[in-house]
């Protein structure tokens, strides 16, 4: 099969697949087409038996949600693969990455109920897992982002494009200088030169924290008393 041939599949493939839009760019990528979610469109039941939806549910298609329909070129020119797309870096794992082949002599009819019934829901439910992972990535990256700035504000010093404030400050002749960064709820202070006097008072500060911070398994002071009083019952 060549790509001429697959061009003509995924054409009359496209009338088939009813909630997707095909998208085919034969100067960037002639080796793939790509089907993706038609805006504001709710898929029809093909007509080859698939597991029933809900009453009147509308399986939906995730923005940004697609799948490529190529030539297996690796193990059997004569068959298609069908796998979907993902917002990078989020991929699934190979285990967890739907992925099929068909034969490309099959009826088109065929073959789009296979994607259907095959292919999409397995697709959407791991597309919808990369989303997640990809929209908890991204608040992480905003409370981190948040806490830097609220640092350099602090420190009058400015985030760099690579998310890491570098600190420079001069006292009597001799410099101190380091770099500020952020990891989730964490902060790393990777200082040097510091004056002897600022580094009591930040050891100083370390130490109220730790007295502060209960030990793990440790009965509060409050709680404590309770029980013994408790006991004299």
């Amino acid at each position: 099969m060549n790509d001429d041939s697959l061009y003509e599949i995924a054409q009359a493939l496209a009338p088939f697949l009813p909630g997707w839009s095909l998208n085919w760019d034969p100067a960037n990528r002639p080796r793939c087409a790509l089907f993706t979610k038609a805006e504001g469109a709710c898929p029809e039941p093909v007509e080859r038996a698939c597991p029933e939806p809900a009453a009147g549910a509308c399986p939906e298609l995730a923005e940004g949600a697609g799948f490529y329909v190529e030539v297996d070129r690796r193990a059997n020119p004569a068959r298609l693969v069908v796998h979907g797309r993902y917002p990078a870096p989020f991929y699934p794992s190979p285990e967890r990455d739907p992925r099929i082949t068909i034969s490309s002599a099959r009826p088109v009819s065929n073959t789009a109920a296979d994607i259907q019934c095959r292919f999409i829901p397995a697709y959407l439910e791991a597309y919808a897992q990369a989303r997640q992972r990809q929209r908890r990535a991204e608040e992480i990256e905003r409370q981190e982002a948040a806490i830097l700035a609220e640092l350099a504000a602090i420190l009058d010093e400015r985030v760099g494009g690579d998310g890491v404030i570098r600190y420079r400050s001069q006292w009597g002749g001799r410099y101190t200088y380091g770099r500020i960064e952020v990891s989730r709820d964490q902060v790393r202070l990777d200082l040097s030169g510091l004056p002897v006097a600022t580094a009591r008072e930040m050891c100083r500060l370390l130490r109220e924290i730790q007295v502060k911070e209960p030990a793990k398994g440790a009965c509060p002071e409050a709680d404590r008393r309770s029980v013994a009083e408790g006991s004299d019952e």
